[in-house]
């Protein structure tokens, strides 16, 4: 009885505020789910506008382009689609903004982008509409990967991992790929891995055969998020 309608069609109230303490109640007396997906969109957005909530990371671009976040352990995932191609106008653009600067990966191309607050998502005549970039407080200076020099055919590899920060974030999770090659510079794809990494250290394990070739054995680990990685040549006997 004492909300304030914003909203009435009919006499009937079709938005309804309350106030609760210091905040507010909205009522939606429609179903929101009959809107169509883009006017739904704009709608929410609005409403949150008008309650002064910003979202966290703002996309200017096309309409029907979208961003997406998840965080992870001091790691915050940024997704951005773009639309489909239109072949009369091949190039398309968009820009995700955010308030603090991070340190910004480009997670497919596994390359370092700087220290910024801002990325620029450009296509041309490409089919790429999908991108992925990892953003932390913290870059990872280094990877490294210890192990022995030489084994046996038929011996399981031991391996160190350890994951250097320049400051060290409060919480890690990560995920390295382990990726295997022969000496005839072939990917052994039945020995890739991954692992998950909660801690500045790990273990990992490869089972070599006893009719795997007798040769230099190339070793890589690589971050997923960032894309650094370290290799080791291990002489197997």
């Amino acid at each position: 009885t004492a909300a304030e309608f914003l909203a009435v069609h009919d006499e009937i109230p079709l938005l309804a505020v309350n106030r609760r303490g210091s905040g507010k109640t909205v009522l939606l007396n429609f179903d929101l789910s009959r809107c169509g997906g883009i006017e739904a969109i704009h709608f929410v957005d609005a409403l949150l506008n008008s309650a002064g909530s910003r979202p966290e990371f703002v996309l200017n671009g096309s309409e029907s382009s979208r961003v997406f976040a998840s965080h992870r352990g001091g790691v915050t995932l940024l997704g951005v689609i773009l639309p489909r191609l239109d072949p009369m106008d091949p190039n398309q653009e968009a820009t995700v903004i955010w308030e603090e600067p991070m340190h910004v990966y480009d997670v497919r191309a596994g390359r370092y982008l700087g220290h910024r607050n801002e990325i620029a998502v450009t296509v041309s005549g490409t089919q790429r509409r999908e991108h992925l970039f990892a953003l932390q407080q913290h870059p990872l200076t280094a990877l490294t990967l210890k192990g022995p020099e030489t084994i046996d055919s038929g011996e399981s590899l031991e391996l160190e991992l350890r994951l250097d920060f320049g400051r060290r974030p409060a919480s890690i999770d990560r995920v390295l790929r382990i990726d295997v090659t022969d000496p005839l510079g072939q990917t052994v794809e039945h020995y890739r891995d991954f692992l998950r990494v909660q801690g500045a250290k790990a273990n990992a394990s490869v089972p070599f055969a006893f009719n795997d070739p007798p040769g230099a054995w190339t070793i890589t680990a690589t971050d997923v998020a960032t894309g650094v990685r370290a290799t080791r040549v291990l002489e197997l006997q």
